[in-house]
């Protein structure tokens, strides 16, 4: 048994009393830590802006006559360069202001705008198409929803709450002054710390180094530049990704001819910051714009997404080969659901055919990106549950007599099996 010491006893005493007090005066320490980060904010903004300007900076460092020995290029290479990034943020954060944001402002006035109708046409198109189970049909017809007023009663609703929010917000800031002051102030201390960053980190370096052990002081290096890394990678590659995907959905979709291309696209973008879900919260908006306009066009970004994120497919060495293939796909997906008409009991047992073929196939990898298995377990559950609900949908299609879009899901399929089997016949290789 272990010996218990005096010195583990003081410990074990100092940790309960420590507890003790912070439970007894919680409120206390609560105002106490909310004053203290009121009065470092000014400090925690700048930190963050040295942040963001340094991961800019340190690029333009490496491009600003990386070799010169002129003094004079040496001198002015940190201000320079400095002074480029801030230029660069202050441009982008303007051409978010001026380009995505009324955007943004304008898809949600248009989705508020066609939630009223699309619901009263979703309404009339399940009561008029329910011939076959009576009672439900006039359950519906009795009910004689007002969509319109229903909605207005909901947005108001929500605006009294988003009104209570904001005045409960403008209560705790002292002012627009009080803003920009800790704005100015952060700016200034961010500028200190660029300026003079290698000898402010050499300086803390010495601090730790002089009050930590060297196995500590080598695990608190290993995890601030872990941190540091894994925060420059994420903030980049995030706002990277975001761009991407905003400019190839607004090139495309104009590309296509697709109704709401610049608000899909700023809608896409800017949800893409959010991580891992946030691409796939800017998909369901732009589906349901484009479903306001044509059904059609939406159905088949709702099926072929889902499938192609879980099951995998074909990946083209070139990201340009990608998406001109995408846009052919996409196009040729729409011809034929246009001028070719197909008889439903074959499409449908095509459907479950193919669909049965893409769970055989699953995985369908990247060489660059294996899964291992917990997400192996993960998309395979993921892509049984849309099989399962693409499966319920064309089987509506079917006894609704819906012949376009059963058409439409089966072509969906038939693209995903043969992208899987191409895809792994070049595994194979």
């Amino acid at each position: 048994m272990e010996k218990i010491t005096s010195k583990k006893l003081w410990k074990a005493g100092l940790i309960l009393g420590a507890i003790y007090l912070c439970i007894t005066y919680l409120h206390e320490i609560g105002a106490f830590i909310g004053t203290l980060l009121g009065v470092l904010s000014p400090l925690i903004t700048g930190c963050i802006i040295a942040f963001v300007l340094n991961l800019l900076m340190k690029r333009l460092e490496s491009w600003y006559f990386p070799h010169s020995q002129n003094q004079f290029v040496i001198k002015s290479r940190r201000p320079v360069c400095i002074f480029l990034s801030i230029l660069t943020w202050a441009l982008i954060l303007a051409l978010i202001c001026t380009l995505v944001i009324p955007e943004l402002v304008s898809s949600f006035a248009l989705i508020g705008k066609e939630i009223p109708p699309t619901l009263e046409w979703l309404y009339h198109f399940v009561s008029d198409n329910l011939d076959g189970i009576p009672s439900l049909q006039q359950l519906l017809l009795n009910l004689n929803l007002n969509w319109s007023v229903l909605v207005q009663k909901l947005i108001s609703y929500i605006s009294l709450g988003v009104g209570d929010v904001i005045n409960t917000a403008l209560a705790v800031i002292t002012g627009v002054f009080g803003l920009l002051t800790n704005l100015l102030i952060g700016i200034i201390f961010a500028l200190y710390l660029l300026l003079d960053k290698e000898r402010l980190l050499r300086q803390f370096s010495r601090l730790f180094e002089a009050h930590l052990k060297p196995k500590k002081y080598q695990q608190f290096l290993r995890l601030m530049r872990t941190a540091n890394e894994s925060f420059s990678s994420f903030i980049v590659g995030q706002f990277t990704e975001a761009i991407i995907l905003g400019l190839l959905c607004t090139a495309g979709m104009f590309l296509l001819r697709l109704p709401y291309a610049a608000m899909t696209g700023a809608v896409v973008g800017a949800t893409a910051l959010i991580p891992i879900v946030g691409a796939y919260i800017g998909a369901g908006i732009g589906a349901f714009m484009i479903l306001t306009v044509d059904p059609m066009k939406a159905l088949f970004f709702l099926i072929f997404a889902p499938l192609r994120a879980y099951a995998g497919g074909l990946h083209l060495e070139r990201f340009h080969s990608c998406f001109i293939l995408s846009c052919l796909t996409y196009s040729a997906v729409l011809a034929l659901v246009k001028y070719v008409q197909a008889p439903q009991i074959p499409v449908f047992l095509l459907v479950i055919t193919f669909g049965a073929a893409v769970y055989i196939l699953y995985p369908v990898e990247n060489n660059n990106r294996k899964v291992d298995e917990e997400e192996d377990r993960y998309f395979r559950k993921k892509l049984r549950i849309f099989l399962s609900l693409h499966f319920g949908l064309a089987a509506l299609c079917l006894a609704m007599g819906w012949d376009k879009y059963l058409f439409e899901i089966f072509l969906v399929y038939f693209i995903v099996v043969s992208t899987m089997a191409v895809g792994k016949a070049k595994q194979k290789e």
